[in-house]
């Protein structure tokens, strides 16, 4: 099963009568307190007319036409959440498909199964090999703990050597290796909003545990966050939070410094959380419930490493 045949078996019609005939309009895609993922059905309807127009927009374009099943309503929808107006959503989708055109990202496929590990020896898209080459075992880590809500990315940032990494990495590797892990993971968000019909995004929690102010590279921190300005409108509302354990108290010098380099939206998602706290935080149990949370992370899960995002998926 490929993922655009998987996507289409989840398509919402352009009719606006049918825009939800396939989409689950209750919370069964998930049973846990926490999570609040809104009802794709709900969106829909609050933005038909914002959506409405960003079609208008678009419909006319050769690559839309050529590609048009590709971009529906739900594709749509996450342009018109991510921007203040319809006409610079609109803008960013016509872009969008552009871009989409130039890297041939339609014709890659189904690359679902390729989300591993970045450090260690489980499989991993191509263009992550010299990334890899800069990780201990266990650095960065995609995983699905609870199948029906986000893709969550696990980044104990002591193990991986950024400063080998500005070394072998330039701006235009960081791009590749960033474009290949953001479409494999949106395929992954975007279809499990599609099977629970509840809009889907991805986490990623990082563990600041032991990390030291020389392991910072303000070379390679630049390079990521240019091609991270570069990249954030091409896959909207994929992004949903980023959370920062174990925070050593000189972080506001590191941040200091990130925060204006980093896109608007990203620098907005970020949330540093208390060290050694006596419950989980409730940002975190919005992505994972306690019970698969790794215990790394302050949850119950003792599994480690978990396994990976792309093992739930056939080639």
């Amino acid at each position: 099963l490929t993922y655009w045949s998987f996507h289409y078996r989840f398509v919402i019609t352009m009719a606006p009568k049918d825009k939800t005939e396939n989409i689950q309009d209750d919370h069964s895609g998930s049973d846990d307190y926490y999570d609040d993922r809104p009802l794709v059905s709900d969106l829909l309807d609050q933005k038909s007319d914002e959506i409405e127009y960003v079609r208008n927009c678009i419909q006319s374009n050769e690559l839309y036409l050529a590609n048009k099943a590709h971009y529906d309503d739900i594709w749509i929808l996450r342009f018109v959440l991510s921007h203040k107006s319809k006409k610079s959503a609109a803008e960013a989708a016509l872009k969008t498909i552009l871009f989409r055109d130039e890297e041939k990202l339609n014709e890659r496929g189904d690359i679902r199964h390729s989300v591993g590990y970045v450090g260690g020896t489980s499989p991993i898209f191509p263009a992550g090999k010299l990334l890899r080459s800069c990780c201990e075992e266990g650095a960065i880590m995609n995983a699905l703990p609870d199948v029906n809500r986000g893709l969550i990315t696990y980044i104990v940032l002591p193990k991986f050597d950024m400063n080998r990494a500005a070394e072998k990495m330039d701006e235009t590797q960081i791009r590749d290796f960033t474009i290949w892990v953001s479409e494999a993971a949106f395929q992954i968000v975007d279809g499990i909003t599609r099977e629970t019909g509840r809009l889907t995004k991805q986490a990623k929690f990082i563990d600041l545990q032991g990390m030291k102010l020389k392991m910072f590279n303000r070379t390679y921190l630049k390079r990521e966050s240019g091609v991270s300005k570069e990249l954030e409108d091409f896959y909207p509302q994929l992004l949903g939070s980023m959370c920062l354990f174990n925070s050593p108290t000189w972080i506001h010098i590191i941040w200091n410094f990130m925060r204006p380099i980093l896109p608007r939206r990203t620098a907005e998602k970020v949330d540093f959380l208390p060290s050694n706290p006596k419950n989980v935080a409730k940002s975190v149990l919005k992505q994972v419930s306690e019970e698969n949370l790794p215990e790394i992370f302050g949850g119950k899960n003792s599994e480690w490493p978990p396994p990976t995002a792309g093992s739930r998926f056939s080639k």
